[in-house]
């Protein structure tokens, strides 16, 4: 999903699991309740996104933040202080302060990684914060892309059979 469509999903509210649901996942994607994971945050703990498909590598994965105009949902990126548009000039990359600066920006946090099994199923996991809109980022969307294979599910959470 993009930025804009997960964002969107989670504005919208509807249908909002405490965690993944049960059950196959392939190409799906859920909006999970993410208030334990901020609070884990806070505490200075990872982030732990529990469900039924199996190990994920996470060595393999990654963590990748987006700025976003909060109006429009341009991609905006902070360099030397300053949040800049990025354009093409000459066939080189030039980033062009944006006059006058934005206050309200949203950021995307997203989790990027693959199952150990099956390497071609794979989760995002992502979440938006906002200065303006603190409950924002009480909501994470978990995308879920490619076929899971029967003998992938196994419950990571230690606390749920």
């Amino acid at each position: 999903m993009s930025g804009k469509e997960c964002l969107n999903a989670i504005q919208d509210r509807e249908h909002v699991f405490l965690e993944s649901p049960p059950g196959d996942k392939s190409n799906m994607w859920f909006l999970v309740d993410n208030k334990d994971n901020l609070q884990r945050q806070r505490e200075g703990k990872h982030m732990t996104y529990y469900d039924d498909c199996g190990v994920w590598d996470s060595g393999k994965g990654r963590c990748h933040s987006q700025d976003y105009l909060s109006g429009n949902l341009g991609c905006v990126f902070k360099r030397d202080g300053e949040y800049c548009e990025r354009k093409r000039v000459g066939g080189k990359t030039v980033f062009i302060p944006l006059v006058p600066q934005p206050t309200d920006i949203i950021t995307m946090h997203r989790l990027e990684t693959a199952t150990k099994l099956n390497p071609t199923f794979k989760k995002h996991v992502s979440y938006f914060t906002q200065s303006s809109n603190p409950i924002l980022s009480d909501i994470a969307v978990y995308e879920y892309c490619g076929t899971q294979k029967v003998e992938d599910k196994a419950r990571t959470n230690p606390n749920v059979l």
